[in-house]
């Protein structure tokens, strides 16, 4: 108990110093870049023709059902992940909010979502999930499923995860990427965000996108 009592504090004070380390690097580059407006390149690679997605059936962090439906009428961001990642999930998420931060502060009235999808169900419940993306932003959404389901999104968009070798117990980390999904107004896959993730050439690239 003494020991999830620790990793638990430890992970805390990461998920914060990554935080705070990527709110001072956005508002730095803010300045530097100035207020010129949008750059003119999109470094999301932009599908050649948006990919219709068949149904699939999760839930959400508030426990009401997740379909592809739920994509439709707005765009949306996925990244797939799990509550206990230590480093590449919470730096994803706070990179979502600066972006989240950014588009809003500019008046954006092109509607969107962040929705944070975890790949670990055995660990990440409905509550868990609740609690965590509601840290990054109140905003967000966090879905969930049991493997068979998750499989009926994810081989849809090409997200491959594992859990990692050697785990033992309940205390295991999961092999995933850190590339985030776009997904059109129609439910489409239609680009991709690759790592490494910068928050103000993300909303650039969304508003090129989007607009």
């Amino acid at each position: 108990m003494g020991n999830k009592r620790g990793r638990w504090i430890i992970g805390t004070v990461v998920v914060t110093a990554l935080v705070a380390g990527l709110y001072v690097g956005f508002f730095t580059s803010d300045v530097e870049r100035g207020r010129s407006g949008w750059g003119q390149s999109v470094g999301a690679t932009v599908l050649p023709g948006p990919k219709e997605l068949l149904p699939f059936n999760l839930t959400d962090h508030t426990g009401s059902p997740f379909t592809l439906d739920s994509l439709r009428g707005r765009w949306s961001f996925l990244f797939f992940g799990y509550t206990y990642c230590p480093d590449i999930c919470p730096a994803s998420l706070t990179t979502l909010a600066l972006m989240d931060k950014k588009l809003r502060s500019d008046g954006l009235s092109i509607p969107y979502q962040v929705v944070f999808v975890s790949i670990d169900p055995a660990r990440d419940d409905v509550a868990r999930l609740a609690e965590y993306v509601s840290y990054f932003n109140p905003s967000f959404i966090g879905v969930t499923g049991s493997d068979a389901e998750l499989s009926g999104m994810t081989r849809q968009l090409g997200v491959l995860y594992a859990k990692a070798p050697q785990a033992e117990g309940d205390e295991y980390l999961m092999d995933h990427s850190a590339a985030i999904i776009l997904i059109d107004p129609e439910g489409r896959f239609h680009a991709v965000f690759s790592a490494p993730h910068k928050p103000l050439e993300m909303a650039e690239d969304f508003v090129k996108i989007a607009g």
